[in-house]
């Protein structure tokens, strides 16, 4: 059974697009002549088939004015018919493009800024995927309901007003009418239930196969394992997809013999009538008109309403994402004592926990750490270490508790991520108007010359998908590196020196403490540590210890490695 369809209303999804749509004066501009347009076009279609009748009722063998004028107006019509529809995309598409990416922009930004807690629940690849297929659905909305959707309704509620003139002949199109439709909408909601239980399936793909490409150095040696893995989710995503399709055509068929049905009997009777003198020619050529008039577009519109119901699908997860609430915490803005001076980060009374089903992480922990010092936090796996330094970054609100921290802190974590740019890139983002020179400070600075020589652009050499050219030493100086041209007040290093040797554990050390003013590192290693003017022991989420770092309970308390190692 397709599990239950988590979208929003479709009128809140409708109202979100349009927003967006209508954002700007010019776009509300584009927006009014577009649905000028389209008045326009309901005017043409409908007034083609009765022009014909006319034509065809006053033609004799001399032409006249009246008759020319006609003929004008036919040709006119039958013009504007053919290229209007051309004209309103052109029109409409540029506010449509503005909100596509009015939306985009709007949700990477807002993903930035929600708690983190939150945003480790996302998927990357799911998400990346959602914001691929919003340009379609976006675009599948405005062009449906505004283009078709709108004016296909209208056109066939003329088009049975005028047949019924007719009599028994038109009022055979009511039923007709009234049974496609409702044919339409249930059908679309049973291809619907399906298409998003595809779409799921689709998103499991995806996120497993960006998995298995991340992971390609371990899954070399379990290769026939992830092939049968990656085969059986490719062969489940391909059924349902099957029976999504069946669904959309079964539908089509169903609402073809519907109108099929509906304008054989309409046909086979006019022409009876036409036989029989109860109607005339132009009579029957305007009935015809209006059958072409009102079934075309209901067998186009039965294509358009499932794309604008998958496209609903789509935004409502797009709504989903945004709806996501921002995080809790406000940072404050730097805070400056009486001497000009940076005033101490402090946490109070702190109680944390991942989610209100788990225990709590932290249980009224309080730390006071000082400006200018260089502090070490070690601990068992599991303590509280990491979750410490993501909290000081203001990464997870604590659920309560006071906490005294400020702008200019720089976190540095344990799975450091490059960016898939050059390495000027990486080492720019976000510091402005970096000069050569001082590139080549830091890079001398942090032991990065000799990468920087053998690469075959220099500093405009591309580093691979997360620094996958370069060695994890390499990055780990490299982001050391851009942390020296961004001047942070506070450094937090998250094991980022724990897997270089001991001699660029030295120098780096020294750099460090030499270059930064207040920092703070989590380390499993004693030759770290020691080096550092204080300690904090974590255990269980409690601060057990505070001392300097030489005291004897350090070593008995943790499982470090010798400082003479």
């Amino acid at each position: 059974m397709p599990r239950q369809l988590y979208i929003a209303p479709v009128k809140k999804i409708f109202l979100f697009f349009f927003r967006y749509m209508t954002k700007y004066p010019a776009s509300r501009k584009r927006a009014l002549i577009t649905s000028f347009l389209i008045i326009i076009e309901i005017i043409a279609v409908s007034l083609i088939p009765y022009t014909t009748k006319c034509l065809i009722d006053n033609a004799k063998i001399d032409l006249n004015l009246g008759l020319g004028s006609l003929l004008l107006l036919l040709g006119v019509l039958w013009t504007v018919e053919k290229t209007i529809n051309h004209l309103q995309e052109i029109t409409l598409f540029p506010a449509t493009n503005h909100a596509i990416r009015d939306i985009t922009h709007d949700l990477i930004y807002h993903i930035h800024q929600i708690d983190y807690s939150d945003y480790q629940t996302l998927s990357v690849p799911e998400t990346l995927n959602a914001i691929r297929r919003i340009s379609l659905s976006a675009r599948t909305v405005a062009r449906v309901v505004l283009l078709s959707l709108i004016p296909t309704t209208i056109k066939c509620v003329v088009a049975v007003i005028v047949a019924c003139q007719l009599g028994l002949y038109g009022c055979v199109l009511l039923p007709a009418f009234i049974l496609s439709f409702f044919t339409l909408y249930k059908g679309t909601k049973w291809y619907i239930a399906i298409r998003a239980y595809a779409w799921e399936m689709t998103d499991v793909v995806c996120k497993r196969t960006n998995d298995s490409l991340l992971n390609s150095k371990t899954l070399r040696n379990q290769l026939m394992f992830e092939d049968k893995t990656i085969s059986s989710l490719l062969e489940e995503e391909a059924n349902r997809w099957n029976e999504a399709n069946f669904r959309l055509h079964g539908i089509h068929i169903i609402i073809g013999i519907i109108m099929g049905g509906a304008f054989t009997i309409v046909l086979f009777a006019s022409l009876y009538g036409l036989a029989n003198g109860t109607l005339t020619l132009g009579e029957f050529v305007m009935l015809k008109g209006q059958l072409i008039s009102a079934f075309l577009p209901i067998k186009h519109l039965s294509t358009e309403f499932r794309q604008l119901m998958e496209s609903c699908v789509d935004i409502g997860k797009v709504i989903q994402l945004l709806d996501i609430p921002l995080r809790r915490l406000k940072i404050e803005k730097q805070k400056m004592s009486q001497d000009n001076a940076l005033v101490d980060i402090s946490l109070e009374n702190i109680i944390f926990s991942f989610n209100p089903e788990s225990e709590s992480l932290f249980k009224g922990l309080s730390i006071k750490l000082k400006v200018g010092e260089k502090i070490g936090i070690v601990g068992k796996n599991g303590c509280g270490k990491s979750t410490l330094l993501a909290m000081i970054n203001g990464l997870y609100p604590p659920d309560s508790g006071n906490m005294n921290i400020f702008k200019g802190i720089h976190l540095i974590p344990q799975d450091i991520r490059l960016m898939n740019l050059s390495l000027r890139d990486n080492l720019c983002y976000d510091s402005q108007n970096i000069s050569d020179t001082r590139l080549i400070q830091a890079i001398t600075l942090m032991g990065l010359e000799e990468l920087m020589l053998k690469l075959p652009n220099k500093l405009d050499t591309i580093v691979g998908e997360l620094g996958s050219y370069l060695s994890g030493g390499e990055i780990r100086r490299l982001v050391l590196a851009r942390a020296w041209l961004l001047k942070p007040q506070v450094l937090l290093l998250d094991e980022t020196l724990d897997c270089l040797n001991e001699e660029s554990k030295r120098d780096i050390l020294e750099i460090i403490r030499d270059h930064f003013k207040t920092v703070i590192i989590v380390s499993h290693h004693a030759s770290i540590v020691e080096k550092l003017d204080r300690v904090l022991v974590l255990e269980e989420g409690k601060l057990i210890e505070d001392s300097a770092s030489n005291v004897p309970s350090l070593s008995n308390t943790l499982s470090l490695e010798s400082a003479h190692a």
